[in-house]
């Protein structure tokens, strides 16, 4: 092969790199879109999920609510079925926060786990039982506000005690596993998820009352 030939083939071969290169990157940059869309499409299924048994319950007919979201008739039955253990998981959240609000008005700070189940007439370990199923409960009911929960979340933080800022701020800013979180604090994972709930009880109410102000105005 003549000096000229390989020069060319050289030349030829780096054109190929170069465009393989821009290749690989407009394939990173559409996936990551891909992405975004994906998790704001299920973010978007899970607000639905939420907001459908008090529509359904409102009066809102259900292909009225199809016609709105997009989800077929038979979809919006199934979440429906689905939701019933969760509007008794959301019964108890609210019946929680309003406790806890009760208990932090009489200790005049944000009442801790123990003020919390003195308050309530309970020992630790029995609030322990009626906090625990609410963990995943509320990361999903947080998840479903999107990203203007996690904004309100860094201003409500700092009013938090400091061992819930700090499970929050693992689960919602550093997205850790509950199992994650509990070696980081070294602390076993039924203290991780009481204090992960108390931080809950006291941050989505606020969240949510404040978006619902917004959808209002």
């Amino acid at each position: 092969m003549s000096t000229l030939h390989a020069e060319q083939r050289r030349r030829a071969e780096q054109s190929f790199e170069v465009q393989r290169g821009l290749y690989r990157e407009q394939l990173r940059e559409a996936a990551a879109e891909r992405h975004e869309y994906r998790q704001a499409a299920e973010a978007a299924s899970r607000r639905i999920a939420l907001l459908l048994p008090g529509a359904a319950d409102a009066g809102v007919p259900i292909a009225e609510i199809a016609r709105l979201t997009g989800q077929s008739r038979p979809t919006l039955y199934r979440l429906l079925a689905e939701a019933r253990p969760q509007r008794d998981l959301a019964a108890q959240f609210a019946h929680l926060a309003r406790g806890l609000r009760a208990a932090s008005e009489e200790v005049g700070h944000p009442a801790l786990l123990v003020e919390f189940a003195s308050s309530l007439g309970l020992d630790i370990a029995e609030l322990r039982l009626q906090l625990s199923p609410l963990f995943d409960y509320g990361v999903q009911r947080f998840d479903a506000l999107g990203a203007p929960a996690s904004i309100a979340l860094i201003d409500l933080l700092p009013g938090l005690p400091e061992v819930e800022k700090i499970i929050l701020n693992m689960t919602f800013s550093q997205r850790l596993a509950l199992a994650d979180i509990a070696r980081s604090v070294d602390r076993p994972e039924t203290d991780v998820i009481a204090w992960g709930v108390l931080g809950l009880l006291r941050v989505l109410p606020v969240i949510e009352a404040a978006e619902s102000a917004q959808a209002a105005s």
